[in-house]
């Protein structure tokens, strides 16, 4: 197992493993410990859980199917779609997380650039802005937006600069 997890045949499920037991405990001492910093506690667990894999694509396969049967349509057809994070980290794993998901379902006329200043750590991997978007450069991102194929643009802590040349876009304000 050991071996099959080094050379990324299957995963090392045990990596973000953390027990309800462990949650139990740390909810117990914020609790009892008047000294214990309380909002750092509960935003550090809520990042944790928010950000594990399994919850992004849950919520991934929601946002891109709510888009494709309900909003993509609209405006003649040419709604697109605006996901805001919180956070570059909650970006590159969105963008990451969405493009395997519309690789899967093999959708068609449906791709995503992302938004971030920048370059973000995930998992050990650096991406950048111009990377993630296929060597789209930042000053081209709202022409490349405007395109009918890039329908979903995911943003952390730069949009206002790409909101100023579109007049049809449809926000998904998601808070992560």
């Amino acid at each position: 197992m050991k071996q099959a997890i080094e050379e990324n045949f299957i995963l090392d499920v045990l990596q973000n493993y953390v027990t309800y037991k462990r949650f139990y405990e740390i909810n117990k001492k914020i609790q009892e410990d008047p000294s214990f910093d309380k909002t750092k506690t509960t935003k550090a667990i809520n990042r944790f859980v928010e950000l594990h894999p399994t919850v992004i694509s849950q919520k991934t396969k929601i946002i891109i199917e709510h888009f494709r049967n309900h909003s993509m349509k609209r405006i003649g057809g040419q709604a697109k779609a605006m996901l805001i994070t919180s956070s570059r980290q909650y970006a590159v794993r969105y963008k990451l997380a969405f493009d395997k998901y519309i690789k899967a379902k093999q959708y068609t006329g449906l791709k995503t650039l992302v938004a971030f200043l920048q370059t973000v750590a995930n998992e050990g991997i650096s991406h950048t802005e111009v990377a993630m978007n296929e060597g789209i450069s930042e000053t081209k991102l709202p022409q490349e937006f405007d395109k009918d194929i890039n329908k979903v643009l995911i943003v952390a802590d730069k949009f206002k600069p790409v909101l100023t040349n579109l007049n049809y876009t449809l926000c998904m304000l998601i808070k992560s």
